[in-house]
Formats: structure tokens, sequence, C-alpha cells
């Protein structure tokens, strides 16, 4: 998530900076099978948000109860802003990813291939108090594990090697040997490395690795054709846009397509790739009960509050899911955010509506995804 990515990018400052292009009128196209005034007035919505939010570019899909629907894109998807932003450019999509490990995790629950309450010692024994650490701890950010983001030697590993491809099972090894925070289940603390430890079971209950999965269970099922889980690879035959970094000092700093090192880092916990169309088809497979049972999605659902939450939008967390307030929406999602890149995908339940917001910058306690969706909202 955005403040655990902002944490690691105070510690770097190595990629280059950006030289600002002059400002020009940002080119807007929107896509839909229907007629509607909404059309226009939704143009207007992302060039106007893009102007007001100093981003390059954002990208939205959109699905009423009714049926209508809408993808569109705004702004541009390079530094030069000599690309416009495509309906069908793919974005890292952070820690978004994570709502995507928790239902595979569940969906291995179903099959049998393990329990919630399983407890981690029966794969990582050589976690402390592995023991009192379940499968659930995990997925609800309750097991105390340190966060692999705050390691100032893999940071450091990683933002020096842009195309480092990380093996999944070293760096859980790295954190096994850390200190946990506090102690199994007593509260509430956001961790990458809980979903990471989460991707690294899913490889031993089904002997595939995560990328294989997803691909497998989930992106190609639901015709997610643009997305992907590196280092697997990308099923589109152009690189995701780039995207501007204002966490890291000495900024701003453009994060150029085909890094590896940031991806296969996060890799379950925030690597996947993908487009705003693509996280509205599993988001909508989620909600109309295609992906899990009812029981399953009840456990998604099981919100719990905190004081310690990340953003201030948050009223709970689930296993994997979130709930947020919005003015006055109420909506469930996971948003996600990684150096260049923003995510907020969201379901809102009393409207049934689904807005998927991407964009290509980041920025610490950036309100743009959550800005974009309610203005989404008063127009439908």
């Amino acid at each position: 998530m955005r403040s655990r990515w902002k944490l690691a990018a105070g510690l770097l400052a190595l990629v280059g900076c950006a030289s600002e292009p002059p400002p020009r009128r940002p080119p807007a196209t929107v896509e839909s099978r229907h007629e509607s005034p909404k059309t226009e007035r939704l143009q207007q919505i992302l060039r106007q948000a893009v102007i007001r939010h100093d981003v390059p570019g954002v990208q939205v899909a959109i699905r009423t109860a009714e049926g209508q629907w809408w993808r569109a894109a705004a702004g541009f998807a390079d530094r030069d802003r000599r690309r416009p932003l495509a309906v069908d450019d793919t974005f890292q999509i952070g820690s978004a990813t994570k709502l995507m490990t928790a239902v595979m995790v569940l969906r291995a629950v179903e099959r049998g291939q393990l329990e919630l309450d399983d407890l981690l010692s029966r794969w990582y024994p050589a976690f402390p108090r592995a023991d009192q650490i379940t499968v659930r701890h995990l997925l609800g950010h309750r097991s105390g594990l340190g966060e692999v983001l705050r390691r100032p030697g893999v940071l450091l590993k990683s933002a020096t090697a842009p195309h480092k491809v990380w093996d999944q099972e070293a760096v859980i090894r790295k954190m096994a040997r850390r200190r946990l925070e506090f102690a199994p289940g007593s509260r509430f603390g956001y961790s990458n490395t809980n979903y990471v430890v989460l991707g690294g079971i899913l490889r031993k209950v089904t002997g595939k690795p995560s990328e294989v999965l997803f691909r497998d269970e989930l992106f190609v099922p639901l015709g997610m054709l643009a997305t992907w889980l590196p280092p697997g690879p990308s099923p589109v035959d152009r690189p995701h846009v780039e995207g501007i970094d204002h966490f890291m000092p000495a900024g701003p700093h453009w994060i150029e397509p085909g890094r590896t090192n940031w991806t296969t880092l996060a890799y379950t916990a925030g690597g996947v790739i993908s487009r705003a169309e693509d996280l509205l088809r599993f988001y909508q497979a989620l909600f109309d009960g295609d992906l899990l049972s009812e029981a399953s999605r009840r456990e998604l659902m099981r919100f719990r509050a905190s004081d310690q939450f990340p953003e201030t939008e948050m009223t709970g967390y689930g296993l994997g899911l979130s709930e947020y307030k919005f003015g006055p929406y109420r909506a469930l999602g996971h948003r996600g955010g990684i150096m260049g890149y923003d995510t907020t995908p969201l379901y809102c339940p009393d409207a049934r509506a689904y807005v998927v917001v991407l964009s290509n910058h980041s920025k610490g306690d950036s309100k743009f995804g959550g800005a974009v969706f309610e203005a989404v909202m008063d127009l439908l």
C-alpha cells in the first residue's frame, strides 16, 4: 500500500529526475456501447482531474447496476507527453494485487488444500512464533510480521538493479530472521510481508508459482487479456506506461517500463500489472459470486476497525478486502500504490456500481483516486 512504498522511497534517490515539459491540454478518450449524455461529462471530469491534481494521465472503467459501462482515459502515457494515454494501456497496480492473492487463498481453502486457521509453522517453521500465526492472521495483517520494505539492504539492492528478478523464497527466508513487531493476533499492522508469505504458501499447496496460478485461475478464465504477474511473461505487445514518482527525494522521478525490481519484490503483495477494464472484470466476478462461495465471501468481508489503518478513508479491513468511505459513498476494494503508479478499484454496494481508477503517478497521501471515484459516482 502507498504508505509502505512511501517509507521505502524515503530511503532512496537512485533514479533520474524528470524534466517537466510545458503543460498542454490533455487529450481524452471515452468508449461505451450505449448513447448517453454522461459520456461527454465523464470526459470533462477526467480532463479536469488530470489538470487539477497535476498527474500525467488517468484511466477508468465503470459499470452500473443497469449494465451501462464506460472505459476512458485522459492525459499522457509518457514523460514527453507525446503519446496520449489509451484505454488499453497497462499500469503497475501495487497493493491492489493483495485482493487477488486473498481470493486465491480462499479458493485453496475451498479445495481443501489448507484452512484459515492453519499455522504458519506448517510451511515456514523458521519464523518466530510460527506456531501462533495463522493464515487468517496473514490475510488480515494481524500476524506481527515485520515489513520487507523496512530493510535498507533489500531496498538498496532493488533500487540499484532495475531488472533484478527477486526470488520469493529468498525474500521469505530473509524475513524469517526478523523479530515480530507485535504478538500474533493482538492488533492490525499493515505489512507487505504477509502477502509475500501467502504467495509462498500458495506455491507449496498448489505446486504452481503464483504467476502461473493467477494466470490459469484468474486472468485467462475472466478474460483479463492484458494482466500478468511478473516474472511471468506479458500477454500484450507493448510495455506498461511510464509513471512519475513523487515519493523519493530530489524528484520527481520517472519510472520506465520494463523494470522488474519492484514488481518481483512485491510479487503477490503488489506485483500485478493490469488495466482498468481487466480489474473491473475481476471485481465483478468476485462480487457476483463467480470466484468464491458465499461462505468465502463472508470471510473476506469480516471487517474489523483499527486505529492503525494506513489510509484515512479506510473504515475496516477483512481478509484482503478493505472497506472505505469516500464522501457519502461506502465502497469495497483494495487500493494500491507503488513507485510511479496509483490504483483505486472499488465496488459501491449501495449503487451496485464498479469504478476502477488508475493513474501513472505516485504521491504521498494522494487523494486523486478517491476524488475521481466520488466525481464519477456523483455523475452516475
